[in-house]
């Protein structure tokens, strides 16, 4: 997981944007304009999956009851234990969708990242929910996290909700598991196909 927070020797210092996709989106409307608007942005833009959790996106950190113990899932246990992010707002980025304006915002962003996944006390963590939560502390930590500028762009499913015809610009099939992600994803392109 923490590979997409590196270069690999591969030179970005002249492209701009720089944005990340999971294998397991498809892309359901041009993204020219959301290029446009991540290379505009001053921050690192992220989806976010604050409409399906609202109960805990609209609250302090410190205030959050995590009665379902899926906090973790984006780093609460972590950004809890730093006073500093006691009262920000809980962000919910999802890690499939990163979107840096400049290669300044990605190497910053992404060597924090890239260290936390990887320090030994993290292990655990790191196994359990990958490389998420700790997008979410840097991001919460730094306060260079642009939750609006991709707002609205990206639904997530996974094995049995519907599909709509209302197009965002991505679908994140996140939360299907092992074969049922291609065949989601496919029966997905094959309904935009009778929709056109």
């Amino acid at each position: 997981y923490s590979q997409r927070y590196i270069n690999g020797g591969f030179s970005m210092n002249d492209f701009s944007p720089i944005v990340y996709f999971d294998n397991d989106i498809v892309f359901d409307l041009d993204i020219y304009s959301m290029l446009h608007k991540i290379w505009r942005a001053s921050g690192a833009c992220v989806v976010t999956e604050d409409e399906t959790y609202p109960e805990m996106s609209s609250q302090k950190v410190v205030d959050i009851v995590d009665s379902r113990r899926i906090g973790n899932w984006w780093g609460l246990e972590i950004i809890r234990s730093d006073f500093s992010c006691h009262d920000k707002i809980f962000p919910l980025a999802n890690s499939g969708v990163i979107g840096f304006p400049d290669y300044y915002m990605f190497s910053t962003i992404g060597e924090l990242v890239f260290d936390l996944y990887n320090s030994p006390p993290n292990e655990s963590l790191a196994k359990w929910f990958g490389d998420q939560p700790f997008l979410n502390y840097v991001l919460v930590k730094t306060g260079l996290g642009d939750y609006e500028t991709l707002r609205g762009t990206c639904r997530f499913l996974g094995s049995a909700e519907a599909f709509s015809s209302d197009r965002r610009g991505l679908v994140h099939f996140n939360w299907a598991r092992n074969e049922d992600k291609p065949t989601r994803m496919k029966a997905y392109l094959d309904y935009l196909r009778l929709l056109s």
